[in-house]
């Protein structure tokens, strides 16, 4: 379940992907084309909840709750999820997600998240899964993702209200069977409130992959705030091949409008899911 796939997203988000973008060429130089490969701007989405599966005698469990709970299985309940679903979509907007102008702040409380959102040991706005919100608001692996991440807030002009809307909707999702991909046991502190956004890949090691992070995490945060709002037309659920979501990738696509007016729309993606994996 995605925000954003396509073309038509926010000038607000389409401006600050592509500055980061650039930011980012301009810090790698000639090594950027050859270490990096940016995602297309239709490509480029936020993850809400995901909703793989494993089918076992006719049944459908949540993969994620199996594998982050040791094992732990639970038959995924389609219409407890389209309910809570149309709950969400009562809101306009569903989320307003604030990135950037987080301040320069280091959290050292690795564990503490348990104790709630605030980071005892820095000036930081809040800490998520063991990092302030400056140091979560970009980070990259080489070779791997980059990820550009924000948080939902109160309203535009109530930007240090973090009521942990997204977060909350993860929890709720998982009483129907869909488990976050980033609360598990192994870090059982954390709580997944980010709205996080892959930028590309990188191909290959990088030697300054540290000083990338921390220019581009200082770019944002010398930036003024940027709110994005999800609403329900951005919104939908997606049948891929391929988790790049290139358009070759996507099987079908289901809008959020479409899952709550129909309740059979998102169990017809499991059965053409099944039936492909049988074909």
């Amino acid at each position: 379940m995605v925000a954003f796939h396509g073309e038509n997203k926010p000038d607000s988000l389409k401006d600050l992907l592509g500055d980061v973008l650039c930011e980012m060429a301009r810090a790698l130089g000639p090594e950027y084309s050859e270490a990096f490969a940016p995602f297309e701007e239709h490509q480029m989405h936020a993850t809400l909840i995901g909703m793989e599966v494993g089918a076992v005698g006719g049944q459908l469990y949540g993969h994620w709750l199996a594998k982050n709970r040791n094992g732990t299985t639970r038959v995924v309940d389609i219409e407890r999820f389209v309910n809570l679903l149309k709950r969400l979509s009562g809101r306009d907007p569903i989320f307003t997600i604030r990135f950037a102008g987080f301040q320069k702040a280091y959290c050292t409380c690795v564990g503490k998240s348990a104790e709630g959102w605030i980071c005892a040991t820095s000036d930081a706005e809040f800490h998520s899964c063991d990092r302030s919100a400056c140091e979560a608001s970009f980070y990259a692996y080489a070779p791997g993702p980059a990820m550009l991440t924000g948080w939902p807030v109160r309203a535009p002009d109530r930007l240090t209200e973090f009521p942990r809307y997204l977060y909350d909707f993860r929890v709720a999702a998982e009483k129907a069977g869909f488990a976050d991909k980033y609360h598990t046991d192994e870090a059982p502190h954390w709580m997944d409130d980010d709205c996080y956004i892959k930028l590309g890949s990188f191909k290959k090691p990088l030697e300054r992959l540290d000083d990338l992070q921390q220019r581009i995490r200082d770019y944002l945060s010398d930036r003024d705030p940027v709110t994005v709002d999800i609403t329900a037309r951005d919104v939908s659920i997606i049948l891929y091949s391929d988790p790049s979501l290139t358009e070759e990738a996507i099987i079908r696509r289901v809008a959020l409008s479409e899952a709550i007016a129909d309740a059979g729309k998102v169990p017809e993606l499991y059965e053409e899911l099944i039936h492909g994996s049988q074909c």
